[in-house]
């Protein structure tokens, strides 16, 4: 079950990789980036909505929508030949990279670069909430042991299930085409710490 939700998972990114660019204009990427920058320094603050876009565009470049494959210049000793050859495979790449396609595609993995620097800014806070509760939950589970109570391996299989699901979730969410809650990829974490307090409580083979 789990290999399958990553499966879909994967299969779903990709394809809504592929396929907003194609539906959306660019510039529908770069509002909603817009949009959600000015939530977060009303939410958060400047600093805080600062950090996060500048890693954003520290990581995938500052001007990923305008990005451009240098021109393959002949050598001024080429032949006539070689100069209209190069000149055309010019033209090509030129034809292949500059075009709302592509410029889509990167103006949604700026978006979504964005959104993980959103979770990558409160990821040290949310660590420790995690650990928390799976520490939490192992004392549950020892204590269950000592004390001679059963576990209940449907717990555990909720637990591991739910953290697969919000993890893919989480993952199309970075590309989703609608403008999110500054709360939202701070609340997926602790739904995922949630799930693996259930599931470490429940772990039901011997250790």
């Amino acid at each position: 079950m789990l290999r399958a939700i990553a499966f879909v998972s994967a299969v779903l990114f990709g394809g809504l990789l592929l396929y907003l660019p194609s539906a959306l204009p660019t510039q529908r990427f770069l509002d909603l980036l817009r949009a959600e920058n000015a939530r977060y320094t009303e939410f958060w603050g400047s600093a805080h909505a600062d950090h996060i876009l500048s890693r954003a565009l520290d990581v995938f470049g500052p001007n990923i929508a305008s990005t451009a494959v240098a021109r393959v210049s002949p050598p001024p000793d080429a032949l006539p030949g070689q100069a209209l050859l190069l000149s055309r495979v010019s033209r090509a790449i030129d034809g292949l990279v500059h075009n709302d396609y592509v410029h889509g595609i990167q103006s949604l993995l700026l978006l979504a670069m964005h959104r993980l620097s959103t979770l990558l800014e409160w990821a040290p806070y949310v660590l420790v909430v995690i650990l928390a509760a799976c520490a939490d939950g192992w004392v549950i589970r020892r204590i269950k042991a000592r004390e001679f109570r059963q576990h209940r391996p449907e717990l555990y299989a909720v637990g591991t299930l739910a953290i697969a699901l919000l993890i893919g979730l989480t993952l199309l969410i970075f590309i989703a085409p609608v403008a999110l809650h500054p709360l939202v990829l701070v609340a997926l974490p602790l739904l995922i710490a949630f799930g693996g307090h259930m599931a470490v409580a429940n772990y039901h083979h011997a250790v």
